[in-house]
């Protein structure tokens, strides 16, 4: 599904933590997470960054990502990034 404002042919990134639009004929540079994100009563932090917690959606938002690479559409298979933990870790 493309946002409106952007043109049909963008793409979204699918790392966890960055959702960027782009043109899959460049991707930009992408900083984002290695592992799903945890929600546990009112602390929410990302599974790869444990010492980085918010406790307000807008804090868990800005949590800078660890890993920088470049944006892309194609989930890696076998992974927690196909989707298996995509809604998050409930502890």
């Amino acid at each position: 599904a493309v946002k409106a404002g952007h043109p049909p042919h963008f793409v979204r990134c699918v790392h966890l933590g960055c959702q960027k639009f782009y043109d899959p004929s460049s991707p930009p540079t992408c900083v984002h997470h290695t592992a799903p994100p945890v929600f546990h009563e009112t602390a929410k932090w990302w599974s790869c960054c444990p010492n980085k917690k918010a406790y307000d959606w807008e804090g868990f938002q800005t949590v800078p990502g660890c890993v920088t690479s470049v944006c892309t559409n194609v989930r890696e298979s076998g992974s927690a990034k196909a989707g298996e933990f995509m809604g998050g870790v409930e502890l």
